[in-house]
This record gives structure tokens, sequence and C-alpha cells, in this order.
């Protein structure tokens, strides 16, 4: 007599197997589907941050080539800036000696273009420098922040220069305080142009090694590149008028 057993008939495994099947079937579709909604999901996502990426840059280098404007003109007018600084030297050093000041027209100065960061700030605030080489990001953000340090001296040289401006059309006697006064100015004017120049000089030169071209002018251009008209709008390329007359060095003495 046979033992009765729990097995189930054949028919039975089949149709058990079958549901097995299809369930490992419906659930695998589950997760393929998943895994394709998170791949596209990854690549949409990646998708978005190139394009940010591209068009921060983007805007990053035009501002950049704004803020290399800047440096560049300022390459073009500095010899003009020593030389008035020179001039002034020249005249104060005779008013040590005689105590009186000749008649001195419009001494000028250098003015300021202050450089622009907002593609950086608007860069930063959205994450798209974390997601740019980092290479990349470390230079862009060194190259504002020499255009910071920029602003910073050209706003400190403004000071000195509006001190010397006492000197114009004021002829005649001047006391020792005013004197001393105006060679404080005169020694701080002339530390602040140094550090400008080279701030502009060096900005200027990694602007485009970085391949930053100049606003305004042709790839390639330089600070060489500028015209006449530049120097011609600098009031301190003009000639320091001194006596109704065209200054000229040792005329003080």
């Amino acid at each position: 007599m046979t033992e009765p057993t729990d097995e189930p008939e054949p028919a039975q495994r089949r149709r058990l197997t079958e549901r097995q099947s299809k369930f490992l079937r419906e659930v695998g579709s589950i997760v393929l589907g998943v895994l394709i909604a998170l791949g596209i999901g990854e690549i949409a996502d990646w998708g978005r941050w190139q394009w940010r990426v591209a068009a921060g840059t983007e805007a990053m280098r035009a501002e950049l080539a704004g803020n290399r404007f800047n440096f560049a003109e300022r390459r073009v007018y500095q010899p003009c800036v020593t030389q008035r600084l020179a001039e002034i030297g020249d005249i104060l050093t005779g008013a040590r000696r005689t105590h009186r000041l000749p008649h001195i027209g419009s001494v000028g100065n250098p003015g300021r273009r202050p450089t622009e960061s907002s593609a950086l700030d608007t860069a930063t605030g959205e994450g798209v420098l974390l997601h740019m080489p980092r290479e990349n990001a470390r230079n862009y953000t060194a190259n504002y922040r020499m255009g910071a340090y920029y602003d910073q001296e050209t706003q400190a040289e403004f000071t000195p220069w509006a001190t010397l401006a006492l000197l114009e059309g004021a002829p005649g006697p001047i006391d020792s305080d005013l004197l001393a006064t105006l060679l404080d100015a005169w020694a701080h004017a002339k530390d602040h142009a140094i550090w400008v120049g080279l701030v502009a000089e060096q900005s200027d030169e990694t602007l485009k090694a970085d391949g930053i071209a100049i606003e305004g002018l042709p790839p390639g251009a330089t600070y060489e590149s500028f015209d006449g008209r530049t120097i011609k709008r600098i009031s301190l390329c003009q000639p320091l008028i001194v006596d109704g007359k065209p200054y000229k060095p040792g005329a003080a003495s």
C-alpha cells in the first residue's frame, strides 16, 4: 500500500512554475523600468548641468573680457600717471624751498572703472562652479579675485588724488601744514599707482593667457592695440598747465 504524499502532481507543479515565472517577469519588468527611469533621470540631470556650465562659462568669459578692457586701458595710460606724479613732485620740491606755488591748472586724476563680478556671483549661487573642471573653477575665481584687488587699490588711489587737486588755481604762498598734507598725498598716490599698475599688468597678461579677449577689440588684440583716442580722453595724458604754459620738468625750481 502506497503512503500518502504532500508533493504536488505534475500538472500542479507546472502551474506553480508558470505563476512563478510570470511573477518574476513582472518583477523584472518593474525593476528594469525603475533602472531605466533612474538612468534617464541621471542623463537628463547631467545634460542640464552641462548646459548650465556652458552658459555660466560663456557669461563669465564675456564679463572677464570687459574687466580685461579696464586692465588694458590702465596699462595704456599708466605712463601718464607716472609722469604727472613726477611733475607734481617737482612742483612740491620747489614749494618746499620757496614756500610758494605757481598757478597750476587741472591736475587730473587716474579715474577708475570698477570690474564686474555678477556672472561669477550667479555661477557660484547656482552651483555651476562645482560642476565644472576644478582647475577651470580655480582659474575663474582667481581672475575675479585679482579684479576685486584692483578695485580696492583704485578706490584707495582716489583719495590722495582728491587732495592733490588742492594745487589747482591756488598760486602764492603755501603754509607748512598744507605743504605737508600735499607731500603726504603725493607719496600715497605714488604707492597706489605702482600697485595698480602691477595688478593691471598681471591681470591683463593672465586673462590673455586664458584666451580672454579685450571687450570691443578684435581677437588677439592687446593693450598696445588701443588707438590714440584713449590717450586723448585721459586727463592725466594732457599737458599740465603751469603759469599758463605746458609744464616742463625743473620749471618750478
